[in-house]
């Protein structure tokens, strides 16, 4: 475990070094966080009006999380706030790397939880987007915490719905699973593994604390809420679409970079095997199924 944290202290060192030479430019950095975060400093709040009027060219309606955090360094940094902003992208990665040295030596042991963790954190697609800004690490690194949370309770029931609202307002992926956090609490909840009374109020904070952007965006006009609209609910649309979107996810994992290096390296492989060992495991079926997803 000391050698898997040595690791994560070079793997951070590494992408903050290539992070501070590469320019934000274009993209999610820009268009998603940058621009929005520059509205909140300069107007010292959500401003629907600024927001509303740059709605062209970027997404106004994004979870506002990572603007907001990116606009407290833009106020602390002033003119070097392209600069300065680097460190917070590669932050994410750090922050990543030491969820995955959490999860691996706490559901695996030995050498096995040593050699999980060495090909998750090597993995060249968490590297390769540990400088460019995107949200793409941290909503990973939040759906980890969640999951890891979730390991813990009717402990930390508060933590564990921090995690989830996280989720929701970093990216609007993860808004399913703030809503799947919530289903999850009300089945815990109804096998009399969480009480009732404070997996309730948990689930009620995760739905305020979710949600509360998507009323936002409907109040001022900045956006169609997600899962509002008519397309959401159109299954028959959805099911013909299943073998095209299944197709596009082989890809993605699949996919090499710009150099023909696999983009995820052996993390696949190595998850299915490990998910395979401990399901003909007897006794471990409930851990693996759970690392598993």
């Amino acid at each position: 475990q000391t050698a898997a944290l040595a690791l994560s202290a070079a793997l951070f060192l590494m992408s903050l070094v290539q992070g501070l030479w590469m320019p934000v430019h274009t993209g999610d950095a820009m268009l998603n966080f940058a621009q929005n975060a520059r509205v909140f400093e300069t107007h010292g709040a959500l401003a629907p009006e600024a927001l509303a009027s740059l709605a062209l060219p970027g997404h106004v309606d994004y979870p506002p999380l990572v603007a907001l955090n990116e606009a407290a360094i833009f106020l602390a940094a002033g003119d070097t706030r392209a600069f300065a902003i680097k460190p917070f992208f590669a932050l994410a990665y750090l922050a990543l790397l030491l969820l995955i040295v959490e999860a691996c030596f706490g559901v695996l042991r030995g050498w096995v939880a040593a050699a999980a963790a060495g090909v998750a954190m090597l993995t060249p697609v968490f590297a390769l987007q540990s400088t460019d800004g995107y949200a793409y690490l941290r909503l990973t690194a939040c759906v980890l915490l969640l999951a890891l949370q979730a390991r813990e309770l009717p402990r930390g029931l508060g933590l564990f719905a921090l995690a989830a609202a996280a989720c929701a307002l970093t990216k609007f992926e993860g808004l399913a699973l703030a809503l799947g956090a919530v289903a999850w609490l009300a089945w815990l909840a109804a096998r009399g593994r969480v009480p009732a009374g404070r997996g309730a109020l948990a689930a009620i904070a995760i739905l305020v604390l979710s949600l509360i952007w998507p009323v936002y965006l409907a109040r001022h006009g900045l956006g169609a809420a997600p899962l509002a609209g008519s397309e959401w609910h159109d299954l028959a649309g959805a099911a013909g679409r299943l073998p095209d979107a299944a197709l596009t996810l082989l890809g993605f994992t699949l996919g090499h970079d710009n150099y023909g290096h696999p983009a995820w390296g052996l993390f696949w492989p190595l998850a299915g095997a490990l998910a395979l060992v401990g399901l003909a495991r007897g006794g471990a079926t409930r851990r693996a199924v759970a690392l598993a997803l």
